[in-house]
Parts: structure tokens; C-alpha cells; sequence
């Protein structure tokens, strides 16, 4: 038999007071409290209560991100539960569910308070590639209660091995998951179960499986080793885990006398205040937002609704910040899953746009292995965590009277909230907001061969590998050089390694330094050269912002990882003028660093809109001034702001690595799909044709390879113009052609005026030089002198430049 004492009280209603009554009740007699939550700011927060209103310090177990140096988690939990003199500790939901085991001091006076319910059932889809044996070699499976699954066991203990080679491969991602499948494999008290035919093909040899998919469960004798377990969450009788764990024989719910007397719904007053506002009819879905492209739509409706109103929003993480600009600029974004969180309860209004639906697969082993209908499945999963965002807002003050708005994407979100404030009212949001039709779309070049996929895969794995393998972790330090000087030949150079806060106060230290000129100061950046050329790592970004509409306090509204924004030595209100610092939790190359800081532009640029961003420079080998005080001497034009330095984690890059590696190689295998075309092309037409020409040179010379773009499209242009082509075209096929060499087009683009001027003039500014093993052909004499004669000439009348696609149109046309 397992009875569980749970409190079931709306957000809002005093959970965390009751708390500190029972402590300070049963502290007397030599008890001890035990409380879990689901993140470290909300521990900090209910100690801080704990500590105001009693004045006792707590026991907080937790190692900071990055922080690799200091204790686990793990062993400081096993410690303090020994100590008897602990009598309130404070730890993550994860590390106890990791670790439910340990023996305590004092067990039958020692009470677990879990506080804000756990998922006790989750979904992985693990991609393996080489890693696959790890899994299929030391893994076996047994029926399952459920027909058509399988329950994962065990089949020996050599897995560490196989295991330790992909933690040192640095992919957080994949070690993360593999930690939740082998821990709820190894535990008595979970189940991970994947379905017979996944299981099947995953290890098959004679099939190229590398998915696989599973579900894993938490079973409630998971804490048999506690004699007093309370459980805590807003309404906890719709809640997922009560409807799941009640499924089992011998499990049992009795509620808490100590909190019985608190609210299970919200008053009257409280929902005539509440207005819920839905944007569409449909249930909402990421696929939904994929296949129609709802969320510009949206976010442009409902920003211009909440116009002059502040709200606070949140979305999936997938959700790029482009496309729900308007939304980023004027909101205040708030975490997605956001339990016990109090600094936003001022804000009246909220704009809630997560799709957390499962997937369809997950769902319907759900509903057959605890017997509960998906509907209920769906209640107590996506819309729960909708109503602990919309009880973030002033909704959880029972005493306010402002009126408040709470925006969803669909109406079935909008209606289960309406149930759980009654008397709340639910309306469109006023402005029709339909997903846009569907574009046709064109038909591919040709589609990927099952063996290209393969090598798709394996060619992002290779590489990702390759780029992990060299970072390295900064283990809470930065590493950045000092010049003394502008010119490189004569600066002294400085090295310096220092811990994070070291290196947040010597920039506020200078910050305060005042200047002759703007050059008595020293220059800095992370990456210890100063040419692109030079090979290096860096954990340090800096941005370069000059006369941006963007003001400075902005910056922690758009970043949200700590960073450091100081003024500029010319800053003034006229013309804003500030950096920004970027601590990374590793050192990196220059692929990884420039793809890093390029997004964090992205975000910025995003964020801006129609205002002017006024990025300036982001190169991780670009150099800095240090920080200093303004030219104008004035205090309104002196900035020096320090965010979530210590509060949240430092940037990551290794979480930018999959999305670099996957635009490159796409990148490279729709250009080579391109060039395919192009040859076809040029065997379809005639060898006169101009497109034919201008397709052979472009099939010769195209290159998406960072860092090869330039020359290459040099080449393309000469190219053509030894063939034959009129300028006034090759110029127009540089245009129409500029994506298809390097990774940035408007670099491109930006190339086309001097390329132009060269080959008027009959110069030559690039040497050829050879891209990926291929020599790109070097003009000869005599194709200098058929340019010099073609520019001599009259421009002849130009014919219609089309580029690759229109290629392929004109070959349809012809039967090709």
C-alpha cells in the first residue's frame, strides 16, 4: 500500500505559506523538510520566504551551470540527508528523482514536500548514427503489459564504456537523453518501453535504423523509501501524474490537513476581471504552424492589440524570434514552464503560444497503457502548463481589481482556461486571423536517394563530431587579450584568465575610467589574434553597436544569457552607442563562434524591426575598446549594465552545432542538386546559347564552403566573361546566382560593383586557388585578351538572364 497526502489549491492561493507553518510547527520536535522543486530560482526564492519570515537558512542542494569544479548535486543530496542537523534542505525534482534512495537521519520524522507536480511520463526520440551500438549491443527487450511493446532491460554492464565515449563527444543533447533512457532502465521503479516493430528495425543489421523512439514512465513506489510524502500543485486532481498514478492497485490519495483549508477554485471577482482571447479555431499544433505559417500572422494581431499594454509571452523554443517579432519588441518574455514564478504577478496581461501536444504516437501509448482517453490526456498535459503561465500575471493577487487579458492560440486552450477561472469570459481576437493558404510548391530538383539520406546523416554526424571535438570547457573562467594599442606591430600585449565575476568587475572598473581621447585606452577581445587568417578559440563574443535605435536596456529583453552592455566612448543620446560582452560556457573555433554571434544578431535585428539595429561589427578576431566613461562626461550617456551573471547560465555554444552543421551540408547538397541541373542544362541547349555558357561556368565555379565565396565568384565572373557573355549579363547572372557561393549572399552581392570594375579594366584581383580538392581554372592570357576584346566592343542586345530554376522550367518545356 502507498498513500501519497497531496494539497490540490489554485496558483496563487497560499501553498508555499502553509509550507512554512508546518515547518515551524513540526520543527520543535526534531522534524526535518525535505523540499523538491523543479528549478533552482524557485528554491532561492522560497528559502528567501523561509528566511524573512522565520529566520532560518536552508540547506540548497545544486552545482551551477558551468560551475565543474564544485560538488555534484548527487553528493551534496546523500550528505545533507545524513546530517541531522539539516532540518531544511532545499533540491531540484531532477536530482531527486535520480537519486530516491539514499539513507536519511531521522527517516520517520523526515517529511518530502514536493512541490509542483513532476512529469512522470515522458517521449524520447534518440538519433544514434555511430553511436547505435551503445544501445543495441547492451540493451535486450521483454514483452510489455502492452501488446506491440516491448519493456528495455539490461543485457550486461559493458554499456559505460560505449557510454563515456559519447560524454566525452560533448553532444549535451544526446547525453542527456541517453542519461534518461539508461536511468529509467536501471531503475526498479521506471519503465522505458518502445514499440515491437521500432525495436525491431532499430536491431535489424540488415536496416539502416537509427531512430529510436521510446516512452519512458516513473512509477509512484519510486519514493518508498520516504515515510511522509506531500505532493503540491495547482490543481492537482486534473493533473497528470494523479490521474496516472491512480491507475495503479494499492496506490492511495488523502489530502493534507495541513493545507485543507485553502482554495481549490477562484473567486467570482477574479474571473469577472479575466477576459481569455483566442486567435483560431483549429487546434493548435507545431505541425499546424509549419504547413501554414500561423505565428507572423498572429504575433503581428495580437501585438497590435496589447498596443500601450504591457504583457508578458512565451512560445516553444523552436519559435525563431523573426517570426514573432512584434510580439519580441514590445513583450516581456517569460519561461514556458513557469511554476512558482512571482516577479511578473504586477503584469496584467499575458500572450501564451506554445504547441506542447505529443505526438500522436506518445498519446496513444499513453492511452493504452493507463487506460485514460487522450482527450484527458491532452487536459492534463499542454493546458495545465497554460494555466500556471496565465497565473503568473496578476491573476495569482486576490485582492487586485485591474482587468486581465489572457491570450491563446486556439479556442479548445481558451475554453479549458475559462473552466478553471469561472466566470472568466472568452472571446476572438477580434482582427479574423485564417492560416494562409498553402503555396504550391515547386517541384524538387530531385529527391534524396535513401543512400543520400544515409550520407546526409552520417556527413552531419562526421562533422558535428569534428567541431565538438574541438571546444573545450572554460569551466566558469574568461580568457581575453589586452592591446595597448591600435597598431599591431608596436601594441603590448596582455593575456589574462580570470573567473567570471573577476572579469565583470575589472570591466566596471573601467567603465569608470575617464579619457583624453578614445585611444588611451587598451583594445580587447576574446580570441587572442587579430587577423581572420590566424587560427584561434574563443569564449568571449562582443558586438559592435553604433547609432541604433535599439537603447541599451533593451539588450536583456532580446538576450537572455548573462551578459555585460557598456557604453561606447562616443555615446550620446544623439547617437546610441554601446557593446555588448557574451561569456561562453566554451571555447570555440571560428565557424562555431561566427555562427554564435551571427544568431545573437539575428535575435537583435529581429527584435528592432523597422528600427534601426545599427549592428556594427560581431567577428569573434575583430578588437575592442575596453569599457570607459563618455566623451560628453554626462551620467545619462555612462552604461554599464551586467544581466543574469550569476542567475542563469552562461551561453552555450555547443547547442548552436547541430543547426550550423545541418545549414551547411543542406546547403551544399541543394547547390549540388542545382549543379545538376546546370550540367543537364548545358547538354539540353546548344552550345552557343548564352545560358548554356553561363551554366557551364556556374557549374564549375559554384562553392557554399564558408570562407571560399569570394574567390569563387570571382572566377564565375570571369568565367563568363571568357566566354563570350555581354558584362551587362554577366552582371545580371552574378545577381541572380550570388546564394550559390559562401554562406552569406549579401556578401555577394556587396562583391558585384569591384568584380564589375575589375573585369571592365581587364584586372585581375583573385589568384585561383583550389576548393575542396578541385583546381578552379585560372584565365588564361588568351581569355584576358577575348575579355579586353569583348569590353572593347559594342554591349551587344542583351537576352533574358535567368538563373538555375528557370533553367529547369525551360527544360520541362522542351521534354527534357
Amino acid at each position: 500500500m502507498t498513500n501519497f497526502q497531496y494539497v490540490n489549491a489554485i496558483c496563487g492561493s497560499g501553498k508555499t505559506t502553509s509550507l512554512i507553518n508546518f515547518y515551524k510547527k513540526v520543527r520543535m520536535s526534531g522534524s526535518r523538510l525535505v523540499i523538491a522543486q523543479p528549478t533552482i530560482d524557485l528554491m532561492k526564492s522560497t528559502a528567501e520566504r523561509f528566511k524573512s519570515e522565520l529566520g532560518v537558512s536552508a540547506t540548497l542542494v545544486y552545482r551551477e551551470a558551468g560551475n565543474f569544479a564544485s560538488e555534484s548535486a548527487a553528493s551534496q543530496f546523500k550528505a545533507a540527508l545524513l546530517n541531522p542537523s539539516l532540518d531544511l534542505i532545499f533540491v531540484t525534482q531532477k536530482t531527486l528523482i535520480d537519486n530516491p534512495y539514499f539513507e536519511k537521519a531521522n527517516a520517520e520524522k523526515t517529511y518530502l514536500v514536493i512541490d509542483e507536480l513532476p512529469a512522470v511520463e515522458t517521449s524520447e526520440s534518440i538519433q544514434l548514427n555511430s553511436f547505435k551500438h551503445v544501445v543495441s549491443s547492451n540493451m535486450a527487450v521483454v514483452p510489455s503489459k502492452v501488446d506491440g511493446y516491448y519493456n528495455i532491460i539490461r543485457s550486461s554492464d559493458a554499456y559505460r564504456n560505449g557510454f563515456d565515449d559519447i560524454k566525452t563527444d560533448k553532444n549535451d543533447s544526446l547525453v542527456e537523453k541517453l542519461e534518461s533512457l539508461f536511468g529509467a532502465v536501471d531503475s526498479v521503479d521506471m519503465d522505458a518501453i518502445v514499440a515491437s516493430d521500432v525495436w525491431d528495425s532499430f536491431v535489424n543489421p540488415d536496416r539502416s535504423s537509427y531512430q529510436l523512439n521510446t516512452h519512458l514512465i516513473v512509477h509512484p513506489t519510486i519514493f518508498r523509501h520516504w515515510d511522509n510524502v506531500i505532493l503540491m500543485g495547482a490543481n492537482f486532481l486534473d493533473s497528470m501524474l494523479y490521474k496516472a498514478w491512480s491507475t495503479y492497485e494499492g496506490v492511495t490519495f488523502t489530502p493534507w490537513n495541513h493545507a485543507a483549508r485553502l482554495p481549490t477554485i477562484h473567486s467570482v471577482e477574479t474571473g469577472n476581471r479575466t477576459t481569455i482571447t483566442y486567435c483560431i479555431d483549429q487546434n493548435w499544433s507545431q505541425h499546424l504552424n509549419t504547413k501554414h505559417n500561423v505565428l507572423p500572422i498572429i504575433a503581428e494581431s495580437v501585438a497590435k492589440h496589447f498596443e500601450g499594454r504591457s504583457f508578458i509571452w512565451t512560445a516553444n523554443k523552436s519559435v525563431k524570434d523573426a517570426d514573432i517579432a512584434p510580439i519580441v519588441r514590445t513583450g516581456i518574455k517569460a519561461p514556458v514552464i513557469s511554476h512558482g514564478i512571482n516577479e511578473f504577478r504586477h503584469i496584467n496581461n499575458a500572450v501564451f503560444l506554445p504547441a506542447l501536444n505529443d505526438t500522436p504516437v506518445h498519446m496513444s501509448f499513453l492511452e493504452t497503457y493507463f487506460g485514460i482517453e487522450k482527450a484527458v490526456l491532452a487536459e492534463s498535459k499542454s493546458f495545465e502548463t497554460a494555466y500556471q503561465f496565465a497565473m503568473r500575471t496578476s491573476l495569482r493577487m486576490p485582492d487586485a481589481t485591474d482587468a486581465v487579458e489572457i491570450v491563446v492560440v486556439d479556442k479548445r486552450t481558451a475554453e479549458f482556461l475559462a473552466t478553471k477561472i469561472p466566470g472568466s469570459s472568452v472571446r476572438a481576437l477580434g482582427v479574423e486571423i485564417v492560416p494562409v493558404e498553402e503555396k504550391p510548391s515547386e517541384k524538387p530538383v530531385r529527391a534524396l536517394t535513401g543512400a543520400e539520406r544515409v550520407a546526409k546523416k552520417r556527413k552531419i554526424e562526421k562533422r558535428s563530431k569534428a567541431i565538438l571535438d574541438t571546444v573545450v570547457p572554460s569551466e566558469g573562467k574568461v580568457a581575453y587579450t589586452r592591446w595597448s594599442s591600435i597598431d599591431n606591430k608596436t601594441a603590448k600585449r596582455e593575456d589574462h584568465l580570470v573567473s567570471l565575476d573577476d572579469f565583470a568587475a575589472r570591466m566596471e572598473a573601467l567603465s569608470n575610467v575617464t579619457l583624453n581621447h578614445k585611444f588611451d585606452g587598451w583594445l580587447m577581445n576574446g580570441a587572442g589574434v587579430r587577423k581572420a587568417e590566424d587560427a584561434y578559440s574563443t569564449n568571449l563574443l562582443m558586438l559592435d553597436i553604433d547609432k541604433t535605435e535599439i537603447k541599451p536596456t533593451e539588450i536583456s529583453k532580446i538576450i537572455d544569457c548573462a551578459h555585460i552592455v557598456h557604453n561606447s566612448y562616443s555615446n550620446n543620446s544623439d547617437e546610441i552607442r554601446y557593446r555588448v560582452i557574451v561569456p561562453l560556457t566554451h571555447s570555440c573555433e571560428d565557424a562555431l563562434a561566427r555562427f554564435v554571434g551571427d544568431s545573437i544578431v539575428a535575435k537583435i535585428v529581429a527584435y528592432a524591426g523597422n528600427r534601426k539595429a545599427g549592428i556594427d561589427r560581431v567577428t569573434p578576431v575583430g578588437i575592442y575598446l575596453e569599457p570607459t566613461k563618455p566623451a560628453s562626461g554626462l551620467e545619462s550617456d555612462h552604461v554599464f549594465i551586467k544581466t543574469n551573471w550569476t542567475e542563469k547560465s552562461v551561453l552555450n555554444p555547443t547547442e548552436y552545432v547541430s543547426d550550423l552543421v545541418k545549414a551547411e551540408v543542406e546547403a551544399e547538397i541543394d547547390v549540388a542538386r542545382k549543379l545538376e541541373a546546370a550540367q543537364a542544362s548545358v547538354q539540353a541547349l546548344s552550345s552557343d546559347d548564352i545560358d548554356a555558357k553561363a551554366a557551364d561556368s556556374l557549374s564549375k565555379h559554384a562553392s557554399p564552403a564558408a570562407g571560399t565565396g569570394n574567390k569563387a565568384f570571382n572566377n564565375f565572373a570571369w568565367s563568363m566573361a571568357g566566354k563570350g557573355i555581354p558584362l551587362d549579363q554577366v552582371e545580371l547572372y552574378l545577381h541572380r546566382n550570388a546564394d550559390m557561393f559562401g554562406s552569406k549572399k549579401a556578401d555577394r552581392i556587396k562583391q558585384i560593383p569591384n568584380i564589375m570594375k575589375n573585369l571592365r579594366s581587364g584586372k585581375m584581383t583573385v589568384k585561383p586557388t583550389p576548393v575542396d580538392g578541385d583546381t578552379v581554372e585560372k584565365p588564361t592570357q588568351k581569355v584576358k585578351a577575348d575579355i579586353r576584346a569583348i569590353v572593347s566592343k559594342p554591349v551587344a542586345k542583351s537576352a533574358q538572364v535567368v538563373n538555375i530554376k528557370d533553367l529547369m522550367r525551360g527544360l520541362k518545356g522542351r521534354g527534357a
